[in-house]
């Protein structure tokens, strides 16, 4: 699952181009085609399997979160995990409240497999949480996001009204305070189960569920600012004598202009044309990836790979070039440098979510041996790049 199938039949240029960060949308589809990515039982599974810290997991009612020491107690008296009381958690949900499950893609590798190829398209930061609810009592009050949200509705329905936005770029962080909608309620969307909504950051919206149960899952991409832009240039320029210079508080004003127009003027020098550019691939080449472990690899062995090995690549913002003849990979705040036919192998695996080594053969052909192609994939999941799934025995 894809960009491209979420807002079918529009094409992913049509959506960037003019709904991307401009308005509401609503792309409908098979009511089951999400079942894939997070059912009832998967979502029981999660919640008794793993060990969950609030507030990643929390219950909220009419936009206050419940106390969690209403459905959850101490693990152990000495670390912070905390252990679900069943019993307490059927009242809550029978009583209206809302159950979220934060960072799914971390834990349901097909929500996973979704939250890469986001990432890989939209070159931002994607974060993949759950919501479900047994009532039309809201979970949350009357607010707005300060990132952009892309609904899928896996079963239920949802109303979402919408209120317009009452500042232009909204930041959680910001020198106004956006506190009030602009006015009642625009318009009222109805989110059935197979549906996607895209909301853009800062619209004002209100969400209850018309057919019970509800479980819908929320796709939160964070994207970069003119903040961050000059965020980034300040730590820049850190390695400038001018401008870790102290500020000459107690000399004449006259000093205190020398000193601003030095300033000033490395931090034009800095500024040039290709400083956003610059920008964009740092951050991309410093962005994390998301942890996959194979202890069989602990010792790294070129034939713990097999013919049948899944591979999975790991950093979908990894930014390639390619300079006379030679590749270079900025990803997880490192540049590799390779030469052929390594750049090719590196193409092949990051124009597919999972191959396994023998499709990754077949692709490279004659450029490399097996026994190459096998030790390159070696250092790939060594350094972090890339998964490598030994087939079940």
């Amino acid at each position: 699952m894809d960009l491209a199938t979420l807002v079918a039949p529009m094409s992913i240029e049509d959506f960037l181009t003019d709904t991307w960060g401009q308005r509401t949308a609503v792309f409908p589809g098979p009511f089951n085609r999400f079942v894939e990515l997070l059912d009832w039982r998967k979502l029981s599974s999660l919640l008794s399997e793993h060990r969950h810290v609030h507030p990643r997991f929390r219950l909220s009612r009419e936009g206050s979160v419940i106390p969690r020491e209403a459905y959850m107690r101490q693990a152990s008296q000495t670390g912070p995990s905390e252990i679900i009381e069943p019993v307490q958690l059927y009242r809550q949900l029978q009583d209206g409240a809302m159950l979220v499950l934060d960072s799914v893609d971390d834990m349901v590798p097909n929500v996973r497999e979704l939250a890469l190829s986001l990432e890989s398209v939209f070159r931002e930061t994607v974060v993949v949480n759950a919501y479900a609810g047994w009532s039309e009592i809201e979970g949350f009050d009357l607010h707005w996001d300060d990132h952009d949200v892309i609904v899928l509705q896996v079963f239920g329905q949802k109303a979402w009204g919408f209120y317009g936005s009452s500042r232009d770029w909204p930041m959680r962080k910001d020198v106004e305070p956006n506190t009030e909608p602009p006015c009642g309620p625009e318009d009222t969307l109805l989110v059935n189960a197979g549906d996607v909504l895209y909301v853009p950051r800062g619209q004002w919206h209100r969400v209850h569920a018309t057919k019970t149960p509800s479980l819908h899952l929320t796709i939160g991409v964070t994207r970069r600012t003119g903040y961050d832009f000059l965020s980034w240039l300040a730590e820049d320029l850190l390695d400038s004598p001018v401008l870790r210079q102290d500020i000459p508080r107690h000399a004449d004003k006259e000093e205190r202009s020398r000193y601003f127009a030095g300033v000033r003027d490395e931090v034009l020098r800095r500024l040039t044309a290709d400083s956003l550019e610059r920008f964009l691939y740092v951050s991309d080449a410093t962005a994390t990836s998301r942890a996959h472990i194979n202890l069989d690899l602990v010792r790294p062995d070129p034939y713990h790979v097999t013919a049948e090995s899944l591979l999975e690549w790991l950093a979908p913002r990894a930014v390639p070039r390619t300079v006379e003849g030679r590749t270079t990979l900025g990803a997880l705040g490192r540049v590799w440098t390779f030469a052929e036919p390594a750049s090719v192998i590196l193409r092949v695996l990051m124009s597919r979510p999972t191959l396994t080594l023998q499709q990754l053969c077949s692709a490279v052909g004659s450029l490399a041996k097996e026994d190459q192609i096998r030790a390159f994939v070696l250092e790939l999941h060594v350094a972090g790049l890339l998964s490598v799934g030994t087939p079940a025995p």
